[in-house]
């Protein structure tokens, strides 16, 4: 069960509370803490709010996922790992939601294939948010910079091919 500190909460409030790490059977592999407050009351919405936090002073920028009448923050393997923490351990979370919920910060590999074709870039920002959003988390993710080199060559043949699916591989015509 979280703890959390009490105060007049609203929605532009910062949030402080501890919380145990979980995994669920029924979301597959998922690790997630459970937002302790009433995110419904507060952000009068039932559905995705975007959040800006640290997890044990880790920074991180996610949803609040709706489930079954509470509110999840979906914790990855790389956040985990960056902040050292493992399944039912418990964690100190400060978040505040996003200001600038749409507002995306590219890759500086993004960008530059996006001045050497800018009809890249068009057909990159005609994608959703949530497409970009996961495309730009892929290619951060790599660790060297060739990986996300190469990441973004991908995505550029991707588009190319007319392929915009993020995660598949392009699939080659036979002939």
């Amino acid at each position: 069960m979280a703890q959390k500190k009490t105060s007049k909460l609203h929605k532009d409030s910062i949030f402080e509370f501890d919380a145990r790490l979980e995994r669920s059977r029924k979301m597959g592999s998922w690790t997630f803490l459970v937002f302790p407050y009433d995110a419904k009351k507060i952000f009068e919405t039932t559905g995705l709010i975007r959040v800006l936090g640290t997890i044990n002073k880790i920074p991180f920028n996610l949803c609040l996922h709706p489930s079954e009448g509470k509110h999840l923050i979906i914790v990855s393997q790389r956040l985990r790992r960056e902040a050292k923490i493992i399944d039912h351990e418990l964690v100190h979370v400060v978040l505040r939601r996003d200001p600038e919920p749409k507002k995306l910060t590219y890759p500086e590999e993004l960008k530059a294939a996006f001045e050497i074709a800018p009809e890249f870039e068009k057909a990159f920002l005609a994608l959703g948010l949530g497409r970009q959003r996961s495309y730009i988390f892929w290619i951060d993710s790599g660790k060297q910079e060739q990986t996300r080199a190469n990441r973004v060559g991908e995505i550029w043949k991707r588009y190319e091919t007319g392929d915009k699916r993020f995660g598949n591989p392009v699939k080659k015509k036979v002939e």
